[in-house]
């Protein structure tokens, strides 16, 4: 996105329709890696690694069903979420694609680069604004 600095980090999104099994992961990482984190599940499914140049690096795994039904929760559906309605959206969007064999993620970029409809942007407002403030407070 053309603003790295020293603290930032390398991700990877990994769209497939079958799990990639933590050993075959494991062997990639190992071998490129000092430290190693795998099956990380807090955010998503990802493996986090230092490489021996001191290059931090993320990867996570994403179900291409997943991503449609998030995709459809937003753009069809206008369902929002508390602050993070659309960064999944986004990332998924803005990705630079490393291999895309069937142009799945090309077509699904294409539907993402288009603004946001009215209608979800007017649910992430009504969703989000009492936590903003004069209404709920989160804490």
């Amino acid at each position: 996105m053309g603003v790295a600095d020293a603290h930032s980090d390398f991700d990877f999104y990994v769209y497939t329709s079958a799990p990639v099994p933590v050993e075959s992961r494991r062997a990639v990482i190992l071998e490129r890696s000092r430290h190693s984190q795998l099956d990380n599940t807090f955010w998503e499914l990802e493996d986090e690694w230092i490489d021996r140049e001191d290059r931090r690096f993320n990867a996570m795994y994403r179900a291409c069903d997943f991503v449609l039904g998030e995709i459809a929760a937003r753009l069809e559906r206008y369902s929002a979420d508390l602050g993070y309605t659309t960064a999944y959206c986004f990332s998924v969007a803005n990705g630079f694609i490393l291999h895309d064999q069937r142009q799945w993620l090309s077509t699904v970029q294409e539907r993402l680069r288009q603004p946001f409809p009215e209608p979800l942007i007017e649910s992430v407002v009504a969703k989000n604004r009492p936590v903003l403030g004069g209404g709920i407070q989160s804490c």
